[in-house]
């Protein structure tokens, strides 16, 4: 269990770090990721600035290649426009069942779209200007440059497009937008590469030195300028051109201003803004042209993108105003995820985290306990805490943390969840990490499975799981589909019990070993009835095979199975399971969040599923 908890001591209070004469200028972070549809997967194929103010964002499905997004802004993202590609559609139609991929597109000032569309080792050069969609096929590259990879592309007024391809070797093609044929070749070796309006810039160690620089070149391939930088082989950087100077990405630090005279400058302190939260990574980064720029941040945990603009405010303090304390018994990324959240939502603000069982420390927990109590029995300490392994129940008895009861309500929190150590005293602690089950499926279905006790009352009315071979392959007539299918004995286990503890474990922690048995007996009807490896996989008692069935909703529209049924932390892979692998299905939820639970925990959401592109609720 991880609590959140305010002091509620006379220690430090709003804490005003500015003492001392303030310096003032910063950028500012704003999120303006454009409106895709729900169900789309969209990979960032480039963000596109012009001299006129326009922004055009281009992205892909991951999923399906012919699904391409284009929206364009005339306010810096503020609002955006959808853009037809319905030619797009209609121009890739005819490579439909063959190995066609859209590997890198462009919007030039004047508009108009480019897309480098390859089939096997062909390079077909797609574009739309004024309404009107042209395709050229690219001449054959000679050699082992065949079926390669193209890695990036740009359009050079007023009839060159440049690509950067790799198979075996990197080069630059220069082509020509009317004909295809090739101008030009130039053979790169880099670290870090990135094509410009005017040329491209590519990372060199020189051999002299044994120094790294950035080396600015023209469309020939001349070198017009050299930028010394103190790369770090093992980082992956993002770079991106200002005025004269360079922008660079680099994880756990943040953004650098790279200029010809000096050594790099920090200009944006990732600790202070999203971009450094754990679970996120920066895939593309790109230049206004004044000292401002945009970043396509990447999701670790299901692959969503956020697109974030940063513009420089001189009128902002260098530095946060204030700053708070946070006191972790362990170090964690959900600690981390939350810093950077709050610094991002809040620029006046800076988070001091202190750690106390820190990575290589010689300090024991008792040790870091103990001096933790000392401090807040002496009305110091942090200004919150979050407490991993330990009872709150201790330190809300002695009064020592504050209410937390207007957070919870202003917040919004679910109040079974927010109100779980609630007193006389109000709400002294919440928990910051929780989980519990989802289920998807019909309607009616859903809407009758109150409770554990119901889940195996149903699956004992439902078909039992055939006793044969089963794969994601399969189908089975409605009549003989059983409630669900469960991978392994102690998957009901893990999903349930943890809702059902306060029922079989009271406060002081002993069980109701009756409640218990009946409980355990409930998940075990449900696994003997929907188990999903044949007695032929299995050796021993607890060996299973590998051809098992997944106990999502995947196998509601593969029509294996009434119902679905995973933890709300996997609910991307919830929603992808049928979304994706049947392309027709759309979860949707009146709260916000994708799906019921057995908790029926935001008391709003609708237990139903709905067709995509049609109104009628099924």
């Amino acid at each position: 269990m991880v609590c959140l908890f305010l002091f509620s001591g006379c220690g430090k209070e709003n804490t005003n770090t500015q003492s001392q004469p303030v310096d003032y200028g910063r950028y500012v972070e704003t999120e303006m990721t454009p409106p895709t549809p729900a169900e789309a997967s969209p990979y960032c194929l480039g963000i596109f600035p012009h001299a006129d103010g326009i922004l055009d964002y281009l992205a892909v499905d991951m999923y399906q290649d012919k699904a391409l997004y284009h929206y364009r802004s005339k306010d810096s993202g503020t609002s955006w426009e959808e853009m037809d590609t319905g030619w797009y559609q209609q121009m890739v139609s005819p490579y439909d069942g063959g190995d066609m991929s859209l590997q890198a597109a462009f919007v030039g000032e004047d508009g108009a779209v480019f897309g480098l569309l390859t089939e096997g080792e062909q390079i077909h050069l797609l574009k739309y200007s004024n309404g009107a969609p042209s395709e050229v096929l690219l001449e054959a590259l000679p050699g082992d440059q065949n079926s390669g990879y193209i890695l990036d592309c740009q359009f050079y007024a007023p009839d060159t497009i440049a690509l950067l391809y790799e198979k075996g070797k990197r080069y630059i093609n220069s082509y020509d937008c009317n004909s295809g044929s090739l101008k030009q070749q130039q053979e790169v070796n880099f670290e870090l590469f990135r094509f410009l309006d005017d040329g491209y810039v590519n990372m060199q160690l020189s051999s002299d030195d044994r120094t790294y620089a950035l080396i600015r070149y023209d469309q020939n391939g001349t070198e017009t300028g050299k930028y010394p930088f103190d790369f770090n082989p093992e980082k992956e950087y993002s770079v991106c051109a200002g005025k004269d100077c360079f922008f660079l990405r680099e994880p756990e630090n943040g953004i650098l201003e790279l200029s010809r005279d000096g050594p790099a400058e920090k200009v944006l302190d990732e600790s202070m803004y999203l971009l450094g939260s754990p679970s996120w990574e920066t895939v593309r980064l790109q230049s206004y042209g004044d000292d401002s720029f945009y970043m396509v941040q990447k999701s670790k945990d299901d692959g969503s993108e956020k697109l974030y603009r940063y513009v420089y405010d001189a009128n902002m303090p260098s530095t946060p105003s204030y700053e708070l304390t946070v006191f972790s018994l362990y170090d964690h990324e959900t600690l981390r995820q939350a810093v950077t959240v709050f610094c991002g939502q809040n620029p006046e603000w800076s988070v001091k985290t202190e750690i106390g069982v820190a990575e290589g420390s010689a300090a024991t927990k008792d040790d870091v306990i103990r001096v933790m109590n000392t401090e807040l029995l002496a009305k110091k300490g942090a200004d919150v805490y979050i407490l991993d392994g330990l009872f709150p129940e201790t330190y809300i008895e002695k009064g020592v943390f504050a209410d937390l009861s207007q957070i919870a309500e202003s917040e919004g929190l679910f109040q079974n969840i927010s109100r779980t150590y609630a007193n006389e005293k109000g709400i002294c602690a919440i928990p910051a990490r929780f989980q519990f089950p989802v289920m998807f499926g019909e309607k009616t279905l859903v809407d009758s499975l109150t409770g554990l006790q119901k889940i195996a009352q149903q699956a004992e009315q439902a078909p039992k799981r055939p006793d044969r071979r089963f794969s994601r392959q399969d189908r089975l007539p409605a009549e003989e589909r059983p409630l669900a299918l469960v991978n392994l004995p102690w998957d009901p286990v893990k999903l349930f019990m943890g809702n059902y503890q306060p029922v079989f474990m009271n406060e002081e922690g002993a069980l109701d070993e009756t409640v218990l048995s009946e409980l355990l007996s409930q998940t075990k009807t449900i696994y003997d009835r929907c188990w999903s490896v044949n007695a032929g996989y299995l050796e021993g008692d607890d060996a299973v095979g590998w051809d098992i069935v997944s106990f999502l909703p995947g196998d509601v529209y593969g029509e294996r199975a009434l119902l679905g049924i995973a933890n709300l932390s996997d609910f991307r892979n919830f929603s992808i399971g049928f979304g994706k692998a049947y392309g027709k299905w759309q979860p949707v939820c009146q709260s916000g969040f994708l799906f019921c639970t057995l908790m029926r925990a935001c008391g709003k959401c609708v237990p139903s599923y709905y067709h995509h592109g049609c109104e009628r609720e099924q």
